[in-house]
């Protein structure tokens, strides 16, 4: 894949890391990678969090403007959302509007590593009050908060394109998220996450959660698994075909549809095709 294809994905790892020593400092707020300076995303930023044992991915901090999307990766702990404090858990999202003071603390014996999406607002304000002393654990779970696996699924499959079985779980629908589009995809093995096309003014993020996957960008192919990040801006031709034995599933972020949108659709040899029709109901 040459260089100008190859800016548009990344392996965790080989993003800078920075933040708090661990051996310096275990009460501090971990350490952090952020996805979006390397990816040069336009509309949203995303980071990785890393929080040791004891440590918080952030200080506790509320936005006046700024949506924020937490999806657990690894490990346990508590997300503080105002004065509660829910265990959460690898594979918990947590949706956090404007005006709710949040955090996520490490309370296991282990790291705890978090994918933080958040929305870039102009005249976004952010505070930092005083956390609360000791948060109440209430007896039942916030509407701001589900497992990826206890959100349904739908098969999305359109007709006349030989690319599903797409099952799509709407993880942003479920939570109430609003400003951005925020689905979770289980692609069977061979099968390919949505037809080869191009966004006018639509761009996405692309986050394995697991499997294995050939990105196809521009007619180039770059192989990726766990963890690794693929970003399509606007106007990149693109799908993603699982190359694994298992399922895949990936998160995928996107900005609303916004105005002037529109996506034209080809096949494998750049053929452009009619637009695929949405499954009867």
């Amino acid at each position: 894949m040459g260089d100008e294809a190859r800016k548009y994905w990344l392996r965790l790892e080989e993003v800078p890391e920075a933040g708090t020593d661990p051996g310096a400092d275990k009460a501090g707020n971990g350490r952090w990678r952020d996805l979006s300076a390397v990816l040069e995303t336009q509309a949203y930023d995303a980071e990785v969090h890393t929080a040791w044992p004891g440590q918080l991915t952030s200080r506790y901090h509320r936005h006046s403007q700024r949506q924020e999307f937490y999806t657990v990766l690894a490990g346990r702990g508590h997300m503080l959302l105002g004065q509660e404090r829910h265990p959460v858990r690898a594979g918990d999202c947590i949706y956090v509007p404007p005006g709710i003071s949040h955090t996520l603390h490490n309370t296991s014996e282990l790291p705890l590593s978090a994918l933080i999406f958040g929305t870039r607002e102009t005249d976004d304000a952010c505070e930092y009050p005083a956390a609360p002393a000791a948060p109440a654990e209430p007896p039942k779970r916030n509407t701001l908060i589900a497992s990826i696996d206890d959100v349904r699924e739908a098969n999305t499959r359109f007709a006349g394109h030989p690319w599903g079985p797409r099952y799509v779980r709407p993880l942003g629908q479920a939570l109430g998220v609003r400003g951005f589009e925020v689905d979770v995809q289980d692609v069977a093995p061979g099968a390919y996450n949505a037809s080869h096309h191009r966004h006018a003014v639509l761009e996405e993020l692309f986050f394995v959660l697991s499997g294995n996957v050939t990105v196809l960008d521009e007619g180039a192919e770059a192989a990726l698994d766990r963890w690794c990040v693929y970003y399509a801006p606007p106007g990149r031709l693109h799908t993603i075909r699982n190359t694994g034995a298992k399922d895949v599933r990936l998160l995928i972020f996107s900005n609303p549809q916004p105005p002037g949108e529109s996506v034209t659709y080809y096949d494998l040899q750049g053929n452009e095709i009619p637009r695929p029709q949405a499954p009867a109901s």
